[in-house]
């Protein structure tokens, strides 16, 4: 379980310094608290309106390496009850807490917190949240503490409550207006993350693609668009190993092999962007949530994923707004197909 101490702890492999890449400094000691913004990385400005572009020595040049939380919360001593199911099942239910990912949320006491448990909570989603949260204009729920789920044992983690429904709840009752400012408003946000950029896909921490659907499969942090589409191919040709009807993947992975594969750096990904992941309150948006499939990816994952909600009005609007992909998002209905991704509902 990771609880939340105000410090960065950055590793220094190979004499702190990558070769031919710039390392983040590295604190003397903790950080100091800020109470407006927390960060695991170094004291910079956070990113503020549409033109306001970060630092780009600021970011990181290669995987963090045991990031910690930067929050100085105090817990209260009836939190740790949550490790005793008994207790957590007790609680009220939370559905639109927990986003359109498998897991349930749970609301605690009188300080307005979540406690959202499944086997898909790892630690580098409240990391990643942290990281967001930070650079980025995005409402996102701030983190206490997170347990990160095992083969055995769900994970845990506990966040502010934010007041807001699941926009999926609401759409129809919304004025034609309140819709387009809410549209509007979410394709910011995927903007605010493409000025986000690495030179690899995965995690924050390089240790595989976050990706719940590469959870099942196993997967690896790659430096390449090409190694990511030819992990997507080995992928599909596992699925259907010794199988005789590979009619399907075959057309699956002659498309990933026909895609561009020239990108060079790669922007922050939420990798869930539905209706049921956004919560809304009097027609604004209040939080982002369900980031346990989010990290860095190719500029088109964001677009495709999307796309997998399409019968959502708010899915097909937003699409609009960005760019459209249209080919990645051909060959990824046929991936979609064959190594059925998980549940999007």
């Amino acid at each position: 379980m990771v609880k939340i101490n105000h410090w960065m702890d950055e590793a220094k492999e190979c004499g702190g310094q990558p070769r031919h890449r710039k390392s983040l400094p590295v604190p003397d000691g903790p950080l100091e608290k800020d109470n407006s913004k927390s960060s695991i990385f170094p004291r910079t400005r956070p990113l503020k309106g549409k033109s306001n572009f970060p630092d780009k020595k600021l970011f990181p040049a290669r995987p963090l390496e045991r990031a910690r939380l930067p929050l100085e919360l105090a817990l209260s001593p009836g939190l740790l009850r949550f490790l005793d199911p008994v207790v957590l099942c007790s609680l009220p239910r939370l559905d639109d807490q927990s986003g359109a990912s498998k897991g349930r949320a749970y609301h605690y006491g009188t300080r307005g917190q979540v406690v959202k448990v499944g086997h898909y909570i790892q630690e580098m989603e409240a990391i990643t949240m942290a990281f967001v949260g930070f650079y980025t204009d995005i409402p996102v729920p701030q983190v206490y503490m997170v347990r990160e789920a095992t083969k055995d044992e769900e994970g845990l983690l506990v966040t502010d409550y934010v007041e807001g429904e699941q926009l999926n709840q609401v759409w129809d009752d919304l004025t034609a207006t309140e819709r387009d400012d809410i549209v509007s408003t979410v394709a910011d946000y995927v903007l605010q993350m493409r000025r986000l950029r690495f030179p690899y896909i995965g995690a924050l921490d390089g240790k595989g693609v976050p990706d719940p659907f590469f959870h099942e499969r196993g997967s690896r942090a790659c430096y390449s668009e090409e190694a990511f589409l030819e992990m997507l191919v080995a992928l599909v040709e596992r699925e259907v190993e010794g199988s005789d009807d590979t009619d399907e993947a075959d057309d699956a992975v002659a498309g990933l092999r026909r895609l561009p594969r020239g990108e060079r750096s790669f922007p922050m990904t939420h990798g869930s962007l539905n209706a049921r992941n956004i919560l809304v309150k009097d027609g604004r948006v209040t939080a982002v949530v369900g980031w346990n499939a989010s990290g860095i990816y190719p500029s088109w994952w964001e677009v495709c994923k999307t796309g997998f909600f399409s019968q959502q009005e708010f899915a097909r609007r937003l699409l609009l707004e960005l760019e459209p992909c249209y080919e990645q998002r051909d060959v990824m209905d046929q991936v979609r197909d064959v190594v059925h991704f998980y549940d999007n509902e």
